[in-house]
């Protein structure tokens, strides 16, 4: 199994297409080459803290943007340095810790001090055994499956692996995606949205209104943020201040920065999310 995993890890190091879209299935979902299934198991066995925040979504759904929204709330609307956000930085659940040199990303997240926020994929079936025990913060961000398709296909585009958008958009429409269907994932959430401990948030409103996103976010965190402080988070995780905070993490850390901005350091993480041939 490590020879497996370090071949995958190469991989999709090499070619974040390669790592994403080369598939297998585990318990009737096809999950991407990056993980195995002693990770997925590892993660439902994983320890998990009442005062966690784990932020799931569906594979180009906002994730980075809902992340910016909740590390800012997280800090009182006071951006991390460049440094403190490397060092508190888990990547994906799933993910090997490759920007940590470790193997495993919820192994690296055991040792950063509370309060935790971390990011998965994966759906809702193999979260963690004990979220539904500890009742930790949950945010899920859907979005219209169309304008998924778009991101991901642009997302691929500068992959040394290319995928045409037929390719992409077959795969899509016929359920072969990682992490399963769009609508089964996002369905999956949706059926626990009354749970007092998740938020499903629409990407489309996040798009409509920011401010009062920011507010409800917060609020379900349990932060009582200042009218300024929200001001600030509602700002400072607009696009064009996304753009200038990662391209800020690639000018103070070099490669370690554009880990944070780039899947592997190859393929940028904001995009527009309409279709650009």
């Amino acid at each position: 199994m490590a020879d497996s995993q370090d071949s995958m890890t190469s991989s999709a190091l090499k070619s974040m297409a390669a790592g994403l879209m080369n598939t297998f299935e585990y318990q009737g979902i096809l999950f991407p080459a990056y993980t195995t299934p002693d990770t997925l198991v590892g993660i439902r066995n994983m320890d998990v803290r009442e005062d966690d925040v784990i932020l799931t979504s569906y594979i180009k759904c906002g994730t980075h943007w809902m992340a910016e929204i909740l590390l800012l709330i997280l800090n009182s609307g006071i951006p991390l340095s460049s440094q403190d956000r490397f060092d508190r930085s888990s990547q994906l659940l799933e993910l090997p810790a490759w920007i940590h040199n470790m193997s495993k990303s919820y192994e690296y997240i055991a040792t950063i001090p509370s309060p935790r926020m971390y990011i998965t994929h994966l759906p809702i079936q193999f979260l963690p055994e004990q979220v539904w025990k500890k009742k930790p913060k949950i945010v899920y961000v859907a979005r219209s499956p169309r304008d998924c398709l778009a991101s991901l296909f642009n997302y691929l585009k500068p992959d040394p692996q290319q995928y045409t958008w037929n390719e992409i958009f077959n795969l899509f429409t016929l359920e072969k995606m990682p992490y399963g269907s769009v609508w089964d994932h996002q369905y999956g959430f949706w059926k626990r949205r009354n749970d007092s401990n998740i938020l499903y948030v629409d990407f489309e409103d996040m798009k409509m209104d920011p401010a009062g996103n920011a507010a409800k976010v917060a609020a379900h965190l349990g932060y009582d943020l200042s009218a300024e402080q929200l001001a600030e988070v509602t700002r400072l995780s607009s696009l064009n201040e996304m753009k200038s905070t990662y391209a800020r993490l690639e000018d103070e850390l070099g490669d370690k920065g554009k880990l944070l901005t780039h899947a592997a350091g190859i393929l940028p993480f904001l995009h527009k999310g309409i279709y650009e041939r």
